[in-house]
């Protein structure tokens, strides 16, 4: 489903881009999301086809939601993106869409604290436009001099000194060819390429050993100087905030039981991704955390050490619904950990967190990471 998100964005972007020119730098990003009501109804729809729709007609909606994604990693189903469930015209009414809207929409993020006087467009083709404010998107990592003690998962810290960082050690990928494992996190918690690594984060306050060095990393573009990241500046922002660290030595010595806690089995491709799969991450602060994917994104601006970069093709991540406070969902610290999911004793990586602005947080895409190891190493890399 997200490469069918990740498509329409591509094909239809930069027409949106266009119609929100005259809005400048009152536009923060762009995502691209599925209806909940026909997602659930198409879900339905498809697995009553699987099965016996008098078996299904008494599960509930998040077993139903379940089932569905399993049978759609299994491509036993398939999404019809024509269907249009009963009531459908009422509810685009009723949401303030124009009759037979398409269920894929735009959210256009304005900048919080910035009013409108302007006429905003409210559809590209039969797609609608949501707009909705926002406080800026910043990466999660602590950097500084100030040093902390409180209780955390020191486990997971790891980061560079000069600056000082802390953040979290997302995973582990090793070399096929050469058997090298490597750990892996932002680049703004590890650093460009050649930075030395060390566990737990300086940040931390305690003492730091060094366990290898960063061996490849790749950081969407800041926005040029005197302009501020928007889709007119940036029309192709890149998706990865990425360090690989070669480490000094195996993982077991490194980092005790992490090799365990933190094993993935597969990385999930982006086809096999879909709005409200459910997943948790680890982050150093905020412990396990359940969540539930959201949007892709066509393009966006994270703030980074006091600089915009501009990104694009990220997914989002969101509390598992229902939730009835809208807090943040993750905390300075949490950024470079893995997003993965559980399906049958399997866990499967979806991608790696990098960022966040309240309730909903923003993340690279495992398979893109995958694909640009594989450019910097021969033999590629994969879960170790």
């Amino acid at each position: 489903m997200m490469d069918h998100l990740l498509a329409v964005s591509r094909e239809l972007g930069p027409q949106l881009r266009d119609r929100l020119g005259h809005l400048g730098d009152r536009v923060r990003g762009a995502m691209v999301g599925v209806d909940p009501y026909w997602l659930g109804a198409a879900a339905l729809a498809a697995v009553g086809t699987w099965g016996s729709g008098s078996a299904v007609a008494g599960w509930s909606a998040a077993a139903l939601l379940r089932m569905f994604q399993r049978l759609y990693l299994q491509d036993a189903v398939k999404l019809d993106w024509k269907y249009r469930p009963p009531g459908w015209t009422l509810h685009c009414q009723l949401t303030g869409y124009h009759t037979d809207a398409d269920p894929l929409h735009f959210i256009v993020i304005l900048r919080a604290g910035q009013g409108l006087t302007l006429d905003l467009p409210v559809r590209i083709q039969n797609h609608p436009i949501r707009y909705e404010y926002r406080a800026t998107c910043r990466a999660l990592v602590e950097i500084g001099q100030l040093k902390v003690f409180w209780n955390r998962h020191y486990e997971l810290s790891i980061g560079r000194a000069r600056p000082d960082t802390a953040g979290t050690l997302g995973g582990f990928l090793r070399c096929p060819a050469s058997g090298r494992q490597y750990a892996v996190s932002c680049r703004h918690v590890m650093g460009p390429e050649g930075t030395p690594v060390s566990h737990p984060g300086p940040y931390e306050g305690r003492q730091s050993v060094p366990i290898g060095h960063v061996a490849f990393s790749e950081l969407a573009d800041p926005a040029p100087p005197g302009t501020v990241c928007n889709a007119p500046v940036m029309p192709t922002a890149r998706r990865l905030d990425l360090a690989v660290a070669e480490l000094s030595t195996d993982v077991g010595s490194l980092f005790p039981g992490a090799d365990q806690e933190l094993h993935v089995d597969t990385v999930r491709p982006i086809a096999k991704l879909a709005s409200r799969q459910l997943a948790t991450f680890r982050g150093k602060v905020s412990g396990v955390v359940p969540v539930e994917l959201g949007h892709v994104t066509i393009w966006d601006n994270v703030e980074i050490d006091g600089r915009l970069h501009c990104f694009g093709g990220l997914f989002t991540i969101r509390p598992r619904r229902p939730y009835y406070l809208n807090t943040d969902l993750c905390r300075s610290g949490d950024s470079g950990a893995w997003v993965v999911g559980e399906d049958e004793g399997v866990r499967s990586w979806y991608g790696m967190l990098i960022a966040g602005d309240g309730a909903e947080a923003y993340c690279c895409f495992a398979q893109d990471i995958v694909e640009a190891c594989r450019q910097r190493f021969p033999s590629g890399l994969a879960p170790l």
